[in-house]
């Protein structure tokens, strides 16, 4: 049943309220060489999974949260394009903290290089 409420409210946020993420949140841009299936499974692999409860945008493919400890996570997102966006912020599971934007701030070096070295071992 979750599911497909989860995938009832996609289809009804992607036709009614999609809109383009702005540029300001881009981390990199990568080939799209692989499938959507292999980037999800390494991305999983490293601690990345699907994002549930996320706002969808034009021309996402998808979404996906690292939890780096109990409150916070990291949340990227993948385009058509290959634009891979993201920040940390309070995990969704805060959902009044997280809509607010508690704890919302670009990544750091660190995750920076972690997230595009995650990139990079799919030499992509």
């Amino acid at each position: 049943m979750w599911i497909e409420l989860v995938n009832l409210y996609r289809q009804l946020h992607r036709r009614i309220l999609a809109k383009d993420e702005s540029e300001r949140y881009t981390l990199f841009h990568i080939m799209m060489v692989k499938s959507l299936d292999e980037i999800e499974c390494h991305l999983n692999a490293n601690r990345y999974f699907y994002n549930d409860l996320s706002v969808s945008n034009r021309n996402q493919l998808g979404t996906w949260r690292k939890l780096v400890d109990p409150d916070y996570q990291i949340h990227i997102r993948l385009y058509a394009d290959g634009r891979v966006t993201g920040h940390y912020e309070a995990a969704t599971h805060h959902g009044t903290d997280h809509l607010r934007g508690v704890g919302y701030r670009p990544l750091n070096g660190e995750e920076m290089r972690d997230l595009k070295r995650i990139f990079d071992e799919l030499g992509v």
